[in-house]
């Protein structure tokens, strides 16, 4: 709109990014996502180039020297495990991974544990509900204030989930997660600290557990953008955004 030419380099063979593979469809108005992507499309000022990932076909360094801009916008494509002893295997995944359009469904009948309280758990809650699974929601907030909108509370609610709020996920063995109950919940310089109350504990069953804990940077492009291992910020110009 502004009269400038735009080449927009695409890692996946198609627009849409987690909106279109990873948002599940009843979060989303039908039909808005393609008319957006069709306004991209038609427009004769957007060059599409499709297969083009930081690391791999492109750095930072050639795109600044070849565009008179650069804008990332890579997002957080990479979902955060757990630190809980015994995660992994074929009956653990982060959200990201259960939330994909070719991910492995839920088995109806089968329980499936959510670990986390935002929207993106009550995604996987609403989900795995819908294919049929006895779905239980474990956050360590209060019911009052878990992070995910008052309407996706009511909506696990309509859905039958469980929800176990104030408890945390602390190890995995045997098919059972360990839980511990929660006391509060303080933000801290890199991420939640918990105040725990060891001398309450319990043991849930599941046959899948989903991880919805947050999203990382896939470490391919965070070594395209020089991102030390461990750090989780990118320090830009909060004036430029550079």
């Amino acid at each position: 709109r502004l009269g400038h030419r735009v080449e927009l380099l695409e890692r996946n063979d198609r627009l849409g990014g987690i909106p279109d593979t990873r948002i599940p469809t009843f979060r989303q108005p039908p039909g808005l996502l393609d008319r957006d992507l069709a306004t991209i499309h038609a427009s004769d000022r957007i060059s599409l180039h499709f297969g083009q990932s930081l690391g791999d076909q492109l750095s930072l360094d050639g795109l600044l020297q070849e565009y008179d801009a650069v804008f990332l916008g890579v997002g957080l494509g990479k979902g955060r495990r757990p630190p809980i002893l015994g995660f992994g295997g074929p009956t653990c995944s982060d959200a990201l991974t259960f939330l994909a359009r070719d991910a492995q469904p839920a088995e109806s009948g089968s329980h499936l544990v959510v670990l986390g309280g935002g929207s993106v758990a009550t995604d996987v809650a609403g989900v795995a509900a819908r294919q049929g699974a006895q779905v239980t929601l474990v956050c360590p907030e209060p019911r009052e204030s878990m992070p995910c909108l008052p309407s996706e509370q009511a909506e696990l609610d309509a859905q039958g989930v469980q929800v176990l709020a104030g408890w945390l996920g602390r190890a995995i063995a045997d098919g059972q997660l360990e839980l511990v109950a929660v006391r509060g919940v303080e933000a801290g310089p890199r991420g939640p600290i918990f105040d725990l109350d060891e001398g309450q504990t319990r043991s849930l069953g599941f046959d899948r557990l989903v991880a919805a804990v947050g999203q990382d940077l896939d470490l391919d492009t965070a070594k395209a953008l020089r991102i030390p291992r461990g750090a989780d910020r990118l320090s830009v110009d909060p004036v430029t955004g550079r």
